[in-house]
């Protein structure tokens, strides 16, 4: 309930600013990204590219939507800036699956690591 009135909150706030068209596309997009993350048919974290999708979401989209909101245009050279905060977060995400390694293999669950 509290996390419903959140969202309600917040999206009503996003409306009442004057967004860039950009701003919303990229909100979009990170939210497909939490939302197939977990849920059915798709289930991102135990297909094996439910990192890289996280690393993208957090590495990539987060500063282009800070950009977005700043400048309200997508500049040539935010994919060539946001890379090696990608990567970083990728090899972070990775770091911290080592210790689920071992139960991932027994129970079959598809990552990066298995």
């Amino acid at each position: 309930m509290f996390l419903t009135a959140t969202i309600m909150l917040a999206s009503l706030g996003l409306l009442s600013y004057n967004l860039p068209t950009l701003s919303w596309i990229i909100l979009g997009l990170s939210f497909l990204a939490a939302f197939f993350y977990n849920m059915p048919p798709i289930e991102l974290n135990s297909s094996g590219v439910g990192e890289l999708t996280t690393a993208l979401a957090v590495g990539g989209l987060v500063p282009a939507f800070a950009f977005s909101l700043q400048t309200g245009e997508f500049h040539r050279l935010l994919p060539l800036t946001t890379t090696p905060i990608v990567a970083a977060t990728l090899a972070m995400i990775m770091t911290f699956e080592l210790t689920d390694y071992s139960a991932d293999e027994k129970t079959e669950k598809r990552t990066m690591m298995v």
